[in-house]
Parts: C-alpha cells; structure tokens; sequence
C-alpha cells in the first residue's frame, strides 16, 4: 500500500512479468480507493526503468486509460486502473 495525500491509497500494484525483453509489453495494474469524495482530478504516471535507473518507457493518463476520472470514485470503493 501507498499513501497519496490525505485521501488516495494505493492498494495493490501488479506487473504481467518480472523480466521483458526489448519489444516486450508490460502490463500494470493498478488499484486504488479513496476515502472521501474528491473535487480535482488526479492523473497516473508509470515509469519503467533500468537497471541503471535510466527511463526507458513513461505513460501518464488519468486512471483507467481516462474512464475512472477521480472526481467520479466512490469512497471506499477499490478503483481498478
């Protein structure tokens, strides 16, 4: 789990694969809940590094490839992204 702020969490993250070779897709999964109904609306960065921490693949949309608009979760509801 992660906290984001005083309302989003991070419940779960999850990866189709540990190792990739050039070419390779990753899926990620990602679920998140908030505890109280939010007013803005939040996007997601996901950055795939290295194994020299240098940025190899970056995708930044608003949750669910932007279907699950923040402003639109429910509290205490898992949000799958």
């Amino acid at each position: 789990k992660a906290r984001f702020g005083e309302s989003i969490t991070l419940l779960e993250a999850a990866l189709s694969a540990e190792r990739l070779a050039a070419g390779d897709v990753l899926g990620v999964a990602l679920t998140w809940q908030t505890d109280r109904r939010l007013d803005a609306r939040y996007r997601v960065s996901v950055q795939l590094l290295d194994a020299y921490g240098r940025l190899v693949a970056q995708r930044d949309a608003e949750p669910n490839n932007n279907r699950a608009l923040t402003t639109l979760w429910q509290p205490n509801e898992p949000v799958r992204d």
